[in-house]
């Protein structure tokens, strides 16, 4: 109680203080009681600055996509060992792998049976692979823009094929029987398409694509918050925010993501 009282008066002090400047105070509120009275990280969310979200969180949290990859696994690798092969791991190692060619330390203590055991889990982060550089969505200035795309010669979707890339991910999502990796490919369709800006298409494969699998791992909310993405570009504010919402409730990995996207899409009112 003594604690509150000298933060509510320290509170007080600062207000009256910065009256007559220009100030942002719930920057100096919110973070005063997190960092005085607040230790349960996950609701720092709550408590951070608008203008500096998740400014105090460094990494706290294991990331839910790398613990369901171990799961995948049969937790036969290790955390560190899991989150280098899906981000570190160049698409290269991987391919060799999938020829039974062992050209990475992990890899060649693995061996060649462990890619066969889990090829379609393995055979979709080559895929991953190769999109990954071109998951981005393209700048497209108007007569509203505070700012122009510096870099030319960065990647985004529209410089794929769109026919042969949905044609192929169709394919793997088809012929995957393990219902994670199926909803992975769908995930991947959602995002693509998110991101050539077909946002009809975005909504209308996650309803198709994601919801019958009826699969609420990690991998659902990455898939939800790129259909809600594609909902704000429709225009459609007050859906994609409450789908923002139900992502950052429930995913551990998007919550900083989501929470800017709640920000940057609702209409001031939300």
């Amino acid at each position: 109680m003594k604690k509150l009282v000298v933060s509510l008066s320290l509170l007080f002090f600062v207000h009256k203080a910065n009256a007559c400047v220009d100030v942002n105070l719930d920057y100096e509120y919110f973070n005063l009681f997190a960092q005085e009275m607040i230790h349960a990280p996950e609701y720092e969310p709550f408590l951070l600055a608008y203008d500096t979200p998740f400014y105090e969180s460094q990494n706290k949290f294991r990331s839910e996509n790398i613990e369901s990859w171990q799961k995948y696994f049969d937790n036969k690798l290790t955390y560190e060992e899991t989150l280098a092969l899906v981000q570190t791991i160049s698409l290269k190692h991987l391919q060799d792998w999938s020829h039974g060619k062992l050209t990475h330390v992990l890899s060649k203590k693995l061996g060649a049976q462990f890619f066969n055991k889990y090829k379609q889990g393995l055979t979709y982060l080559i895929k991953a692979k190769e999109l990954e550089p071109y998951m981005a969505i393209s700048f497209v200035a108007d007569e509203d823009s505070f700012y122009f795309d510096v870099d030319k010669n960065r990647k985004n979707a529209t410089q794929l094929n769109y026919s042969k890339t949905m044609e192929s991910l169709m394919n793997a999502y088809k012929t995957s029987t393990n219902k994670e990796i199926k909803l992975r490919y769908a995930y991947q369709i959602v995002r693509f398409n998110h991101y050539t800006r077909n946002y009809q298409k975005a909504v209308h494969y996650f309803e198709t694509l994601v919801t019958p699998l009826n699969l609420k791992s990690p991998i659902y909310y990455y898939a939800l918050q790129q259909m809600a993405g594609a909902q704000n570009g429709l225009g459609k504010k007050e859906t994609a925010n409450w789908n923002f919402f139900k992502v950052f409730i429930h995913s551990r990995d998007l919550k900083q993501s989501s929470y800017t996207s709640m920000k940057f899409s609702n209409s001031g009112d939300f």
